[in-house]
């Protein structure tokens, strides 16, 4: 079956903007991580991981991660949307959420990072408003066992535009995390933002040490500047191997936690749920900051929250910093775009007093936050 025709066997009318979350007090699986070199599991362009029903399609997971899983992170790529399109991941057997994951307008190739609760059957539902291309690339689940997360204030550890220059076609270069992460760690969660790019391109981050995955991190077009969260698997030396495919680009890696063997906390997937939605009163001014209160989302000991956050109606180039809001505003961003665009990113923010900030830098733009769980050291 061709793209297209997959496609338009799945148009579906859906509205917003999302990924999955737990409201407190709900009974959700207290879980742990266990990260896995990219893995493509879904490709509508050649049928990869294609099934359809009505008017949705179904991706089985249950060759790819085992039993119990409860949730996985999956990063989500539009392919060459005809139209301005949009798409929803959820369990499957339950309710289609009236939000989306992924953001793609017209004559682009955009991806964004989905965490998502997994039924018992290990197997999402997907559905499309528009006409695009769809991949996934498994980064990791959760389950009963795994590594442990924890989160801190986004640090930038890269920068090629004062470090190296920028990587050029087919090029690759290393990230030493060793000084960054302990010897127990076993992922690594980074922002991965990529500017003054010079050609249609991909960015794919991997473990250092194994071999190139066919699966990508971060998808541009010339003159763009955009941001996708990271969560990859790291090897004992601590390093992380970035690609670019074509032209030239530069990189910068903010990193907001990781995940270890011997300790930290458990994750709290749920269903979807919107926290903030600043279209329903106004929107953030420049150099203005948004504080977001996930108390009724989360539980007294929540460290972190996973967020989708979504910039949209943006009348000025912008960035968005996410951080708990304690301290001064870290050197960092969360996701980049332009006037008059709409453009999502996921994060895994640390929390403070159960709340976090969100920064704009210029312009005003609307903010949209919606919750795929939370993070707590307390397993009940």
């Amino acid at each position: 079956m061709s793209k297209r025709a997959v496609l338009l066997a799945v148009l579906t009318a859906v509205t917003a903007i999302v990924t999955v979350a737990a409201p407190a007090g709900a009974t959700t699986p207290a879980t742990k991580f266990t990260a896995v070199t990219p893995q493509r599991v879904l490709d509508t362009r050649d049928g990869t991981g294609v099934g359809v029903e009505g008017d949705h399609l179904v991706l089985d997971l249950s060759g790819s991660v085992p039993a119990g899983t409860a949730a996985v992170v999956l990063n989500l790529t539009g392919v060459e949307a005809n139209v301005d399109s949009f798409v929803t991941v959820w369990p499957d057997g339950q309710q289609r959420p009236s939000t989306s994951n992924l953001n793609v307008s017209q004559r682009q190739t955009a991806a964004n990072l989905t965490t998502v609760s997994l039924p018992d059957s290990r197997k999402l539902d997907i559905a499309v408003r528009g006409d695009l291309g769809v991949v996934a690339d498994l980064q990791g689940y959760y389950a009963g066992n795994g590594s442990g997360y924890v989160g801190h204030s986004p640090q930038r550890v890269m920068d090629t535009r004062t470090g190296r220059g920028p990587l050029g076609p087919h090029e690759s270069t290393v990230l030493d995390l060793s000084s960054v992460l302990p010897p127990t760690a076993t992922a690594v969660v980074f922002n991965l933002t990529a500017t003054n790019t010079t050609a249609p391109t991909f960015v794919t981050a991997w473990p250092d040490g194994v071999a190139q995955p066919a699966a990508s991190s971060l998808n541009l077009a010339p003159g763009w500047t955009r941001a996708n969260l990271v969560t990859v698997a790291v090897p004992p030396s601590r390093k992380v191997d970035l690609y670019n495919h074509l032209g030239s680009v530069d990189l910068i890696a903010d990193v907001s936690g990781f995940y270890v063997s011997d300790a930290g906390d458990w994750f709290f997937p749920g269903v979807p749920q919107r926290v903030i939605d600043t279209r329903d009163s106004h929107p953030v001014g420049p150099g203005g900051v948004l504080a977001v209160d996930v108390s009724p989302q989360t539980v007294l000991s929540a460290d972190a929250v996973a967020v989708n956050i979504t910039a949209t109606d943006a009348t000025a180039s912008t960035f968005l910093t996410a951080w708990p809001g304690d301290s001064t505003r870290p050197d960092a961003s969360t996701l980049n775009l332009g006037a008059g665009e709409t453009v999502p990113n996921m994060a895994i923010v640390s929390l403070w007093q159960r709340s976090f900030a969100v920064s704009n830098l210029a312009g005003s733009v609307d903010v949209v936050v919606d919750i795929a769980g939370y993070f707590s050291a307390d397993r009940p």
